[in-house]
């Protein structure tokens, strides 16, 4: 089988320093969420109820 020769040229990506700093946000917002889940604590007070205890939780 014969094949054809196919000319593709590659390019840079052109928007290097954004996909970083996406991905570095994404990465911080990923590690909170982390620590909200993980540090939960059924016995924080809630947004619209007030608690005589402080919050467990880390964040």
């Amino acid at each position: 089988m014969a094949s054809i020769p196919v000319d593709i040229e590659v390019q840079p990506a052109r928007n290097t320093r954004v996909n970083e700093i996406i991905v570095i946000a994404l990465i911080a917002m990923g590690l909170l969420l982390f620590l909200c889940l993980f540090s939960y604590h059924p016995n924080d007070p809630s947004w619209n109820a007030a608690g005589e205890s402080g919050a467990h939780n880390w964040v």
